[in-house]
């Protein structure tokens, strides 16, 4: 079973960052309003330690959801579905689904139709596309495959 890595736009990797720089920073002040109102002797409620406990831990999950994410993402074919994994997060798609498969050239996209006549966008880098199209018609040939040249209007 090959993995065919997901590939992230420059926005979303800079979104990431800054999310996970945010997410820094939010743990950092709540840290130290924490320890200020420890110095300065003021009594917590139990709604200020809850917070506090919050402001420490959801960035944390955060943090481990983006960068599991972000380092952890690709897509692969089992003998019955395509399935995305996207850090701890998995997506299937199940091959009985998809009627058919496009290749759009001069846009660089791979795109999973199906029966219901949604869609799916393959992002992943495109010298796998042959690759990754070859392994999901290997499993279910009935599968179409369309090469175009020029996007569809």
């Amino acid at each position: 079973m090959k993995k065919y890595k997901y590939k992230f736009s420059k926005l979303i990797t800079i979104v990431g960052i800054v999310g996970i720089l945010l997410a820094i920073a939010c743990m950092v002040v709540g840290v130290l309003r924490f320890i200020n109102y420890n110095n300065n002797n003021i009594q917590l409620t139990m709604y200020q330690y809850i917070t506090f406990a919050l402001i420490a831990i959801l960035p944390i999950v955060y943090i481990v959801v983006a960068v599991s994410a972000y380092f952890n993402s690709y897509y692969f074919v089992t003998d019955t579905e395509v399935v995305l994994k996207w850090g701890i997060i998995a997506n299937r798609f199940n091959l009985n689904d998809i009627e058919e498969v496009k290749l759009i050239t001069n846009q660089s996209k791979l795109e999973l139709c199906f029966k219901d006549e949604s869609y799916f966008l393959v992002a992943t880098d495109p010298k796998w596309f042959d690759e990754f199209v070859d392994e999901i018609k290997a499993k279910k040939p009935h599968i179409s495959y369309i090469v175009i040249t020029e996007p569809t209007k």
